[in-house]
């Protein structure tokens, strides 16, 4: 993994599902436990794309998100 300081990690697999369909680099997975922890480069843009995520501000294709839910699924399960 690369510099910790400039990570963004969510542990909600929609909002990390949400942040690659928008291009954001999954930089990898840390499970602990039951939970897992999705790491993305580039903290600024991730907090963007997550703040308009909360806000309902974001559009995404549901295409785009099916594919991306089924890559983080496949990162969890295997």
């Amino acid at each position: 993994m690369k510099n910790a300081n400039r990570q963004y990690e969510v542990k909600d697999l929609f909002e990390a599902a949400v942040l690659l369909s928008k291009g954001a680099e999954l930089d990898g997975v840390k499970k602990i436990g039951s939970i897992c922890y999705f790491i993305f480069e580039n903290r600024d843009l991730c907090a963007e794309i997550s703040e308009d995520y909360r806000f309902n501000k974001l559009q995404v294709t549901a295409w785009e998100l099916k594919d991306a839910l089924n890559k983080l699924k496949t990162l969890i399960y295997n």
